[in-house]
């Protein structure tokens, strides 16, 4: 594979988190979340540049330390909590004038139970599928269907959500997906030129196991982050 032919990572990292403070940088095992993710890039040998796109200079500091590349600040607008995953991108690539690089990976900084063998995976799906101009990793939600709903106006009542899947067994309901929260790929030229969603179809979905798709939103997801962190580490050793 030539360095042209292989694709570049972008790992977006802005440093302000409502919920979690700090939560890119949060130590597991002793190492930074965005840290484990490094290496992980670095492992799986398929990328010819990794780029974080940060506005936190402790941010950068890490990323640089563990073999990432953090050659801009990000923006002011660009940080807060209303900017999107398109512009972010799109501005990283417009600033490391990648535009006519073939293929790009978004990988999230809080995705540390992703294999480097997960990566190789999914981008030999991509660059074997002409078609596809992106792909996109996914979990399987399995309680979808059978979500349930708190009354607006009465706490005490509950409802489900699709009153016509109540009496179905689960085994009978169609399979239904969440994007995994870890990575996603895509053909530079598609990606550019779709204005208005990340994901231009024709997407080929990616399934990877539930537990290393973890979205971080919530201390609560983030102890089970660690818990699976640790539970995979253990069982890794026998």
């Amino acid at each position: 594979m030539t360095v042209l032919s292989k694709p570049i990572c972008i790992i977006p990292a802005r440093s302000g988190s409502s919920r979690i403070k700090n939560k890119n940088i949060y130590k597991i095992d002793g190492i930074p979340m965005i840290g484990h993710v490094i290496k992980i890039l670095i492992k799986s040998k398929i990328f010819s540049k990794i780029i974080v796109s940060t506005d936190g200079a402790e941010i950068a500091k890490i990323a640089i330390k563990y073999g990432a590349h953090v050659p801009f600040v990000r923006s002011k607008k660009l940080s807060n909590s209303t900017a999107t995953i398109k512009d972010t991108v799109v501005d990283t690539i417009k600033k490391i004038k990648s535009q006519n690089h073939p293929f790009h990976f978004v990988v999230y900084p809080t995705a540390i139970l992703i294999e480097p063998i997960d990566l190789q995976k999914a981008f030999k799906l991509l660059l074997g599928n002409s078609r596809a101009n992106t792909l996109l990793s996914i979990v399987e939600n399995i309680s979808f269907f059978r979500s349930l709903v708190v009354d607006k106006k009465n706490e005490n009542e509950i409802n489900w959500k699709w009153k016509k899947f109540q009496k179905k067994m689960s085994q009978d309901l169609d399979k239904a997906y969440n994007d995994s929260g870890t990575f996603f790929i895509f053909k530079t030229k598609f990606f550019l030129q779709n204005k208005k969603n990340v994901l231009a179809n024709p997407v080929i979905p990616f399934l990877i196991d539930k537990h290393k798709g973890i979205d971080v939103n919530t201390h609560d997801d983030l102890k089970m982050l660690k818990i699976a962190y640790l539970f995979v580490k253990k069982n890794a050793k026998k």
